[in-house]
């Protein structure tokens, strides 16, 4: 069986999904729902439990594509998360550049996040943000800080 993480920098020249409009250029902007309590502070910046290291290891962490999505699909994305957890609050959509994100490099100076278009019937503008390589614990909560601050940051 083949590692996962093998091909995931070779995976961003490749689109992933009939769905989708095309692979995710670096010229986009990425977008994510963003909620109190769970991801906001009260400083207004994003927390660290806003970005599960295994979302970015594993599954992928959910963005929008900016230039694809729209204020209805937008809608969507937000009432579901407020459905699931009541006392949640929205608060904005955070944005990165997909540059900012591709251009985060581990302690090898390699590429340490891929964004990968992972678009649905229904949603268009799904991609998500997964780490090029396997990393350990340490390294990830490292490189899953510099995601952060750059989300705080665009």
């Amino acid at each position: 069986m083949s590692d996962p993480y093998d091909d995931r920098r070779a995976r961003e020249g490749v689109q992933q999904s009939e769905n989708s409009p095309s692979i995710v250029d670096s010229s986009e902007n990425l977008l994510r729902a963003m909620f109190t309590p769970d991801h906001i502070d009260n400083k207004g910046h994003l927390k660290e439990q806003a970005i599960p290291s295994q979302d970015l290891s594993e599954r992928g962490f959910s963005v929008q594509r900016e230039q694809y999505t729209n204020d209805t699909l937008n809608q969507k994305i937000v009432s579901g998360w407020l459905n699931n957890k009541p006392e949640r609050e929205f608060i904005k959509l955070g944005k990165i550049s997909c540059l900012h994100t591709r251009n985060i490099n581990d302690q090898q100076n390699n590429q340490a996040f891929v964004v990968l278009d992972d678009a649905i019937e229904e949603n268009p503008a799904h991609a998500i943000i997964l780490t090029a390589e396997k990393y350990g614990k340490g390294a990830l909560k490292k490189l899953r800080h510099e995601l952060i601050e750059a989300f705080n940051q665009d």
